[in-house]
Order: structure tokens, then sequence, then C-alpha cells
């Protein structure tokens, strides 16, 4: 096992390596070289958990890092790909990453604790790049195939453009999360979708179970508040342009109760206890 300023770790790894500079001085280390990494368990400060690295090509320059056909997990999060590091002092980070499930729930105690420097301030990171996503579970909404593009600074995260699978159809468009307050996260999504399965998607996101069936079409700018599905609900606010084709509304037939109303034109009641829907925008 080694450690180093926090840092500390055991596994495999060999390493060719030539580092000039002060070693208390991160920005002014002069890194070379190239490491491999297989079963390495690192414990970073920044991190709740260890960080467990399956396997890694490592290549160092200058002020910087960048992980080859990497292989990691942390807690219930694992992720394969491509990560640069560089400017350690306020890293920002580059990354091609893949996951086959993620779920913001579960991740919840990963990050420790921000105890700042001696002056007081935080570490401030920034990040870019490209995320695909297997599922990726909101509350109760499930996605799949989620692929977009995401940039993280001053703790808000920016998926723009996005698409995924929905339900049977798909979405596109883009999301906004203000991370300070995770778990209970302030979401805006800006989307389109396209031949959505109304039953499951109002299902997952509504108390409107069972009851609206059919495919639904359109856009969508909605305000919300990820956690808890009731609190979810709750904070649910914003517009939707939306139609739906070839579905039912249960327990309720729309023609019996214009029929209450209109009995002189002779209507024969329907003993059918729904409301099919051709197209309603």
């Amino acid at each position: 096992g080694v450690s180093s300023e926090g840092v500390s770790g055991e596994g495999n790894v060999t390493v060719d390596l030539k580092v000039r500079g002060p070693v208390k001085n991160a920005d002014a280390l002069d890194l070379s070289g190239t490491a491999a990494l297989t079963g390495v368990t690192l414990r970073v400060p920044a991190l709740a958990k260890p960080l467990q690295v399956a396997k890694a090509n490592v290549m160092f320059r200058e002020n910087s890092v960048v992980m080859e056909n990497a292989s990691a997990s942390i807690g219930p999060l694992s992720l394969a790909g491509r990560v640069a590091v560089r400017n350690f002092s306020a890293p920002q980070v580059e990354f091609a990453l893949e996951s086959e499930r993620i779920n913001p729930d579960e991740l919840k105690g990963l990050m420790a604790e921000a105890k700042g420097d001696a002056a007081g301030g935080e570490t401030k990171v920034s990040a870019s790049g490209t995320l695909k996503v297997g599922t990726l579970v909101l509350s109760n909404l499930t996605l799949t195939q989620v692929s977009g593009r995401c940039v993280y600074r001053d703790g808000r995260l920016d998926v723009n453009p996005m698409t995924a699978s929905l339900y049977g159809g798909s979405m596109e468009g883009a999301i906004n999360a203000e991370t300070r307050t995770a778990p209970s996260m302030p979401l805006t999504l800006d989307v389109r979708m396209v031949r959505v399965d109304a039953n499951k998607l109002l299902s997952a996101a509504t108390p409107a179970r069972q009851m609206i069936f059919g495919t639904l079409g359109g856009n969508a700018k909605l305000r919300l508040r990820a956690g808890d599905p009731d609190a979810l609900v709750k904070s649910l606010n914003g517009t939707l342009d939306v139609k739906l084709e070839n579905g039912k509304i249960a327990g309720v037939n729309l023609l019996n109760e214009i029929a209450k109303v209109a009995k002189f034109m002779g209507y024969a009641k329907q003993e059918t206890a729904f409301t099919n829907v051709v197209l309603l925008t």
C-alpha cells in the first residue's frame, strides 16, 4: 500500500514515471511516464467510499493524468472509458464514460463533506464529456439507452443534447440539475417526446395510474425536485404541449357525461367505462 497527501491505496501497479518539482505543490509538478493498474483500491479525501479500479492504462504528461481503457466502481456506481485530469489544484476533468445503470438515489453519501483549504475555500472542480447509461432511474422514472453531452461547473450539471428511450418511445432535449442540494436536486427538463406509452409514463410519474392509455408525443418544459417520489410529484411545475393518439381514458365515458346535458339529442347511453381517444391535444 502507498499513501500521499491523504490519498492511500493498494493493488497491482506497474509504473514508469519521472517526476520533477516540489511534491507539496501539485501545480508545479512535471510528470511524464506511464502506469498500468489492476485490482487497485484508492482512498481519496473527496470520496466517502473507496474507489475500486479493476483496470486502467495511465499516462502522465506535465500537470495532467490520462486514464485509458479504465474500469472502476465506487459503491453501486460502475463506470468504464476514458478520463483526463489536469490542473490538480482546481481539477479540470474531461471524460468519455459508460455505465450499465445509474440511480442517483443510490449514490447518497459517496462524496465526502468538503472541508476546504486553509483559507476556508473549497477545491473547484469542473468537468465535461460524454456519458452513456444503459438504465437511468430518476425516482419512479426509468430511462434506457441514455446518451448525453455533460458539463459540470460550480455545482450545476447541464446535459445537452440528451437522448433516451422512454417507455416504448424516445425522448431528446436537455436536463439541468443543481447538484449542491443533492440528493434533493432541483431539475429542469426541456424535452421532446415521441410515441411514449402514456400509461407507463403517467403511472410512474403521477398519481394517474392505469387511467390514460395510448401514445404520447410533444414537448415538455418542466421543473421538479428529484429525490422522494412524492416530493417529485408535488414539485412538478411547467408547461406541456402534448398529444395523445389511439388511446382511451379509463374510468369515465365522456360521451355519457355529455349526454347527461344533451338528453334531448336522443343519445343512447353506452355501458363502457372508458373513452376511446383517436387524437387529443
